[in-house]
């Protein structure tokens, strides 16, 4: 069963000063939580020395001998305000060794997995994504689950969501690509934030999400939780396209977070638009090569000739 943070977080809440308990036990390496001096820490012990992991501005790292003649390797927390930042972070190291083949493997895994973190709490405040891209993530995510329902294979699927991958549409399949936004109900216009978003060749489709922020307790409305939750449980079925889903989250930015499941989101509407030889787009082809970047908006009521589907809530 996967650990997840809020297991870490009520183990804590047990935890007096000074005091460690065993998370999760193999042949080779332990894994404790506990708190030293008012910090909370992650413990492994292990026969291996693990150096050169760099410390953070919220983590402090440090790998000593012990008399035993074991290593312990700490991760401990500078900053408690981000508790629930890393009781995630715990949990998903500790998650990532879980299966490791030997202390080789799963010094390797926890090498390459806390690099990882270590980029994403870098850019981003507190390890929360913005307004702005909690409600892209949103739209994208309500997108991919449209294509679980209609595609075949669960893994392929989620797969084909690779703009978080840098890629320079937000999905790409072998027969058309998907360029999303995310915009308010009463929007007008919709941002291209670069040259790549709609120059691709072959199929393509611009599809506008119209998401309004909500009352808690307005009905038809979710979370960013809740969505995530959501398309877990359809993912389920298929482990290899759910850790593939997870590990896409987590490239976006996304954690599970409780801050997550404050800001609620109505779906309005989505309008699906085809990107043609004709569709009104800054075509690189025709710029002078000293243009490298270009931001431009697009005025929605002008784009009625494109327009292929129209749902609504």
């Amino acid at each position: 069963m996967k650990l997840n943070a809020a297991e870490l977080e009520a183990k804590w809440q047990t935890i007096k000063s000074e005091a460690f308990v065993l998370i999760q036990e193999k042949s080779a390496w332990h894994w404790h939580i506990g708190q030293t001096q008012g910090r909370r820490v992650l413990l492994w012990i292990g026969k291996t020395a693990i150096h050169n992991l760099k410390s953070s501005q919220a983590i402090d790292v440090r790998c000593g001998l012990r008399e035993n003649g074991e290593y312990a390797l700490n991760f401990e927390l500078s900053q408690s305000a981000q508790n629930s930042v890393f009781a995630a972070f715990c949990a998903d190291i500790i998650q990532h060794t879980t299966d490791a083949l030997d202390e080789t493997d799963a010094i390797e895994r926890l090498r390459q997995r806390y690099k990882q973190w270590s980029r994403l709490l870098q850019t981003k405040r507190g390890g929360l994504l913005n307004a702005q891209n909690q409600k892209g993530l949103f739209g994208e995510l309500l997108f991919l689950e449209q294509q679980l329902n209609q595609r075949d294979g669960l893994l392929a699927t989620v797969q084909g969501w690779v703009g978080i991958e840098d890629a320079p549409q937000d999905f790409i399949y072998a027969d058309i690509w998907y360029e999303i936004k995310s915009i308010a109900s009463v929007a007008d216009t919709v941002m291209i934030s670069s040259l790549a978003q709609l120059s691709a060749a072959g199929a393509g489709r611009l599809v506008v999400q119209r998401i309004d922020k909500a009352a808690p307790k307005q009905v038809n409305t979710y979370s960013l939780n809740e969505l995530v939750q959501r398309l877990e449980k359809v993912l389920a079925k298929d482990m290899d396209a759910f850790n593939a889903f997870e590990q896409k989250l987590f490239n976006y930015g996304y954690l599970n977070l409780a801050d997550y499941d404050e800001q609620k989101y109505q779906w309005q509407n989505t309008q699906v638009y085809a990107v043609d030889e004709h569709f009104p787009r800054i075509n690189t082809a025709v710029l002078p090569t000293a243009v490298v970047g270009l931001r431009y908006e697009l005025a929605i009521a002008a784009l009625q000739d494109w327009l292929q589907e129209s749902t609504r809530s």
